[in-house]
């Protein structure tokens, strides 16, 4: 849509030039100009939420930015956009972030782009990995991204023989994975946060936003109580056979990959 066409219909309230800067980033909309583009571009009342908070927002460098949407921001409630997942690397790199729970049907990290990032957070941040996910396609796609791993030539020996204690999968009811989530830093006082995987209708990830504290709490409780059911297990090499009834929860498994 040409400037021109985005303005029919809005004189009086944003002028050729305005929308001109606004678009430059030269100026911010006002309350009255933001409510007209809106409609003319038929954003969501997400989108219109989200553009309204961005246009309001006071002028900061990308250091501010970054700073002020740390793990922090989550535990407080101070908003976080939803955003791709790629370009949240660099925060999760500036957050500290060791241990990361994904939630999720199928490990989407097998496509390029999301594979490249999982393996350098796995290889160069030691970042160790949970996926718990629901159906056999999700575990066959797993066990193919930890092949695609060891077959990677840019691993180096070492690297491959660490990956069993960096990366896992469970196997859980599909009841638990109605929404994918992600929980970084399981466990830790004060530097745990979540965030929820905003996902279309071809499993393709759009985006992330936060998840405040009493849903941080409640998945985070859900899920340890599966992870210290499974170590216990496994060290104590009990278990009657592939899978374990978890109360509560239902039939859970400890892939090994």
């Amino acid at each position: 849509m040409t400037q021109q066409k985005l303005q029919e219909g809005g004189e009086g309230v944003v002028s050729a030039s305005a929308l001109a800067m606004i678009e430059g980033g030269d100026r911010l909309p006002t309350e009255k100009a933001l409510r007209f583009l809106c409609e003319r571009l038929e954003l969501s009342p997400f989108q219109t939420e989200q553009l309204r908070h961005l246009a309001h927002d006071p002028e900061r460098t990308d250091a501010e930015r970054l700073k002020s949407i740390m793990p922090s921001d989550v535990l407080r409630g101070v908003a976080l956009f939803i955003r791709p997942a790629g370009d949240d690397s660099a925060l999760l790199e500036a957050a500290g972030v060791e241990e990361v729970w994904v939630v999720t049907k199928t490990p989407l990290t097998i496509k390029a782009g999301y594979y490249e990032q999982m393996r350098d957070r796995l290889v160069k941040q030691k970042i160790r990995f949970t996926y718990f996910i629901d159906s056999e396609k999700g575990k066959s796609q797993f066990l193919e991204l930890y092949r695609k791993l060891q077959e990677d030539p840019s691993l180096d020996s070492p690297a491959k023989k660490r990956l069993s204690a960096r990366l896992r999968c469970i196997v859980v009811p599909s009841t638990l994975t109605i929404f994918g989530f992600v929980l970084f830093n399981p466990n830790v006082v004060g530097r745990m946060f979540g965030r929820i995987v905003v996902m279309d209708d071809y499993d393709l990830t759009i985006g992330v936003i936060p998840m405040d504290r009493p849903k941080v709490t409640a998945s985070f409780e859900h899920l340890h109580k599966i992870v210290e059911k499974l170590e216990e297990l496994e060290g104590g090499k009990r278990g009657a056979g592939p899978t374990t009834y978890i109360e509560g929860i239902g039939n859970c498994e400890l892939v090994r990959a």
